[in-house]
Formats: C-alpha cells, structure tokens, sequence
C-alpha cells in the first residue's frame, strides 16, 4: 500500500520542475525591494533594484499604533515629514475554470467505468499590504461524473449504466500572513511543502494528499490544505520554522466504487491472494448502496476510527534550513499521524452477511419465478386449518414439478439459514464491529539538499526514515492484515534545463520496509521498492504556444510502469486545450499484484480545456 501511495504521489508532479533549478518568474510588483533600517524610527526604506539607497523614499506612520494617521512620505535630506496619501493594499481576483474527460481504451467488464468527466473551478483572493501582511482566500467547486459500460448493447456514452456524480464545494486554501522582524507567522487553512525533490519528497508530511481521484490527480498539486499555525524566522542564512497542526484530517481515498480505488481494483482481481475478503466486502457493499452513495459512505470506511478533534490529536513539525553557497540543506522532524489507517475486517461477519445476501437474492428469485407461491405465502393465516392446507398444497405442487424442484429446495434450505443467520447477527451492529479504520502515531526525521551544479543541471535529494509506519502482510484469512514496521526512503533527481524551451527531469527513489520476517509476505509491495520517473517537455511555437511533454515511471523489480503522453496548445492568455493518454502495463516477466498490475484495465485517453483569468 505504501508503493501505491508513493506512486499516485509521484504521478502528480511530472510536469513541476526542480525548484533547485528553476526560479518563478518575476512579479513586476515584487520589483520593489522593502529593506529594514536597524531603527524603526527611520521607517521601510523603499527603493527599487539598482537605485542608491541612500536616495530612496522613507515611509513612516505618523502614530506609533493609529493608522488612521496615514502614511509620512520623506527623502532623505529633505526637511519636515509631509502627508501622503495613504498608499492601499494590492487586492487580486482570479482563478481558473477546467473540464476534463476521459474514455476508456477498451472495454474489459470487469465493473470498470468507461468515461470519466471532471469540471473544477477554483476562485481566490489575494490581499497584499505595504508592510508585508497577506490574507489570502481560495475555494473550489469540484463536479465529477462516471459511468459503465451498458453490457451487451454498442456504448455511445448516453447509454451508460450505473452513472453517478458527485459534487463537492470545499474552502482550499485560507489564511493571514503576518510578518515581523522577531518572527513571521502564517495562520489558516494552508499548505506547507518540506523537503526537496522532484517528484518524491519523502519529508513532505504536513498535509494530507487527495487520492480520491486515483491517477487523474495530476489536474492539479494534490496536497490538502489543512488549519495550521506556521512561525519561521532567519538567523542570517538560516531559517528555523515550526508547524503545528491543531487537527487531524486523514489523506482522502475512495476505496471502492471507481476504478482507481485499491478496494475496487482488488475486487476485480478475484485471483490474487489475499483479495477474496475485499472482493466479498465490496460486493456486499455494492448490494447495499446505490452507486451514488458510494462516494459519501467513502470518508466513514476510510476513517472509521479517527483520533479526536482536540489536543490529544495535533500533530507538530520543525524544519531548519540553510543556504551554504550553491547547496541548501534542510533538516525536518515531524511528529503526527500515520496518515494511511489500519484497516481492520471482521471477515467472519462479513462472510455471514455475505452469505445472507446471496441467500436473499435465492429467496427473492424464486418469488420472481413462482408468483403463486409468494400470494399464498403473504395470505397464509395460521389460525384457519384450510388456509394451512393451500399452503401445503402449493409447497407439494412445486417438490413434485421436475422443472421446479431443484430451485424450491434451494430455496427452502436458504430460508433456514436466512432465519438463522439474521437470529445470529448482534442487534447493536456498528460500522467498527465490521470494518475498522484507525490510525496510528508517527515520528519521521528527514534531511533533504538541492543545488546547481555547473550552473546548468539542478541535483535535489531527500531521505526520510520512520521508526514504524503501517504496511500489510498476506493473510489466508482473506483479507490483508495491517502491522507496523520501520520504513527508509529516499529519492534523488536531476533536471536540466535549455533555455525556455526543454525541460529533461529524472529520478530515482526507493522505499524500504524494516525488520520484515522470513515468514512475513508483504501485500502490493516488496521489502524493496525502486522506482525510476523520468519527464521531458518541450515548448514550440511564439510564446510556447505548444507543449509536448512526454514522461513516466517504472517500478523496478515488480516491472510495472506508466506513460503519461500529453499536448497541450495555449490559444491566448487565457484559453488553454490539451489531450493526452494514461497507459499502464506490466512487463514479461513483472509482477500482476503491482500497481500497474491492478489498474491495468484504466488505460484511457484524455482531453481537457482550461480557462484562466
């Protein structure tokens, strides 16, 4: 399960480049340079880049704390402090609009939806002051529709069956950015990057990451923003900066009910060991939800058991880092909750409920076939003897019909056991006493480096070790069992870049589980993970119109891999349109139960338009 997660991780990032070799653009407003003078008497100096700063502008408030006082505008040299006008924040509205689809390649019936249509819209605020302070507000709408393929009729899209959507309006992210020469505080709902890598920052625990789309997260940074408090201050080339995360919010996984969900890939993979408990468990669930549901029952299942919402569940971190010439370095530690959860199956009753099910339906068909026998059966009135008889009767008609005969006795044998069984089952059911999801304490101690070498080729590592993380073991019970083990990982990348228009990024990252008993079979993963990523963009045309990026990933030892092909063409500064493929396959030789492996039938093509303003 932890291959699985670091591959959905890594999936998202293929288009980001090194942040060791790639500075962001520059802001036309962030031209202007805000020094501090040592006495905060003398006010902000505000200069431009190249000036004299002894010829720069000096701003201060007339009042030590009333801004309504306004603003003192004075040069240098110059006599009394005059008024100016009071100079306001800079607000910015914006945000983007996207639609996706995407369509199966083939159609294999294994329950797998055939088309997929995701439409976001994110909208924000951005408020900046003259001194600093920043409040910032995003939202996002998020509306997804999915469906199967209709069965024996040629599919057209319109007759899909078991279609469902979903909508979902969340705050992302939402916070007040406060800086001060003793220290900068950043509070709200944000998200905090640690670490340093490409596509793999084993260090960067801080906030949950979505999988609730599976391997169609790569639209956008999959992290979710969570309430948190952030204070960082500078000591010369060092900053030391602290986290502390009030609340616990788990990563966000649909286990069943799409074609990326672990749960639902198992279940169509009958034939692997240790799947038959997930495929009777979604079966049965299947059974009991309308698809719509599905997607609102998915938080319940994944987090049945979370830590409380009070002191006893935060979560803290610190990170130090420093710039020693070309190299930066970082040093975290995180102390918080495993954010993947110990799931817990009671097999023995979901096997009961399983096999009522299946004995329901028996009951229910043979009501269906035999019509007679279900009115006589809803009229029967135990105190009238000829009543008694009829019924009697009829039973005796359908034991003596050769073409009836085999489904009555079945159908007799599962009423008993309906009878018994249902006696059988707690009347105080809960979800925990069938399915149990809770979580666990983590301590992670990470280091990371990145730099420039030759001024051209950008290096980042990171490494992160955990003294117990959760991983699961093959089970013949019939259901993964979860066990708690130390884990090692550790990625390194290089990228390169040719002036706007080529991008080459690669990386190498492996994950190791610790302390594994010759007796003990890992589930999904080896003892050893390695995986190799590997992204090449290209821009063509005037203003990088057009982009070709070309990049995917292969698990080394399993053989599993994925290619994730797109062409993106930018139609003015707003409007952008792109199509693109995701294949995933394993090789001769590799291993099936991978992750390439299990979602193997989701090969798909893409297009999407988005609108930026």
């Amino acid at each position: 399960m932890r291959s699985l997660s670091a591959l959905l991780c890594a999936l998202t990032f293929l288009a980001a480049p090194a942040a060791a070799q790639q500075a962001p653009p520059p802001d036309p407003d962030e031209e202007i340079v805000l020094e501090r003078d040592e006495d905060e008497d003398e006010g902000i100096v505000f200069a431009r880049p190249g000036d004299d700063d002894d010829e720069g502008i000096v701003y201060t408030r007339a009042g030590d704390d009333d801004d309504d006082e306004g603003i003192i505008l004075t040069r240098p040299g110059a006599g009394k402090a005059e008024p100016a006008v009071e100079i306001p924040p800079r607000v910015r509205f914006g945000g983007w609009i996207l639609d996706r689809f995407s369509a199966d390649l083939l159609h294999e019936g294994r329950g797998e939806d055939v088309f997929d249509n995701r439409f976001k819209a994110d909208l924000y605020t951005d408020v900046r002051f003259l001194n600093g302070t920043r409040i910032y507000l995003g939202g996002r709408l998020t509306h997804s529709v999915v469906g199967e393929d209709h069965g024996d009729d040629v599919w057209y899209l319109f007759n899909s069956r078991n279609v469902k959507s979903n909508a979902r309006v969340e705050l992302r992210e939402a916070f007040v950015y406060l800086p001060n020469r003793y220290v900068n505080v950043r509070i709200g709902n944000q998200v905090i990057r640690w670490g340093a890598g490409q596509f793999q920052k084993p260090s960067d625990v801080l906030n949950p990451t979505d999988f609730s789309e599976g391997l169609m997260s790569d639209l956008e940074s999959p992290q979710i923003p969570v309430p948190m408090v952030h204070l960082d201050r500078s000591f010369g080339p060092v900053n030391l900066a602290v986290a502390w995360i009030p609340f616990f919010i788990p990563n966000r996984v649909n286990l069943f009910g799409q074609d990326f969900s672990p749960m639902g890939a198992l279940a169509a993979h009958p034939g692997l060991m240790g799947s038959a408990g997930v495929a009777s468990l979604v079966g049965t669930v299947a059974e009991l939800l309308h698809p719509t549901l599905e997607d609102r029952i998915q938080p319940l299942l994944a987090g049945s058991d979370p830590p409380k919402d009070d002191l006893t569940g935060s979560q803290a971190g610190a990170r130090l880092q420093g710039r020693f010439g070309p190299v930066d370095l970082g040093l975290t530690y995180f102390f918080g909750w495993d954010k993947f959860p110990t799931t817990q199956l009671n097999t023995e009753l979901m096997g009961s409920v399983s096999g009522l099910l299946d004995d329901a339906q028996t009951v229910m068909g043979f009501y269906g076939d035999h019509p007679e026998f279900l009115t006589t059966l809803t009229g029967i009135d135990l105190d009238d003897p000829a009543s008694l008889l009829g019924m009697a009767g009829i039973l005796g008609d359908l034991a003596d019909d050769p073409e009836a005969k085999q489904q009555f006795y079945a159908t007799m044998d599962a009423m008993g056991r309906l009878v018994e069984g249902a006696s059988a089952i707690p009347t105080d059911l809960t979800v925990n006493d069938v399915f149990r999801t809770s979580f666990r304490r983590q301590h992670l101690l990470g280091v990371d480096l990145a730099a420039v070498l030759f001024g051209e080729v950008g290096l980042t590592f990171n490494t992160a070790w955990s003294p117990e993380r959760t991983v699961y073991l093959q089970s013949s019970a019939g259901f993964p069992q979860a066990i708690r083990k130390g884990a090692l990982s550790y990625s390194v990348g290089m990228d390169w870049h040719q002036g706007g228009w080529l991008d080459i990024l690669a990386e190498w990252y492996q994950f190791f589980v610790l302390g594994v008993e010759e007796d003990e079979e890992l589930f999904m993963i080896n003892e050893m993970t390695s995986m190799v990523t590997l992204a090449l963009r290209m821009r063509f045309l005037e203003f990088d119109a057009l982009e070709l990026q070309l990049a995917g990933m292969l698990e080394v030892h399993m053989l599993n891999w994925f290619a994730f092909p797109s062409l993106a063409y930018k139609i003015n500064d707003g409007w952008r349109v792109a199509a693109g493929a995701m294949l995933q396959g394993v090789f001769p030789g590799g291993d099936a139960a991978g992750p390439a492996g299990l979602f193997d039938h989701n090969d798909s093509l893409w297009v999407e338009g988005k609108f930026t303003f």
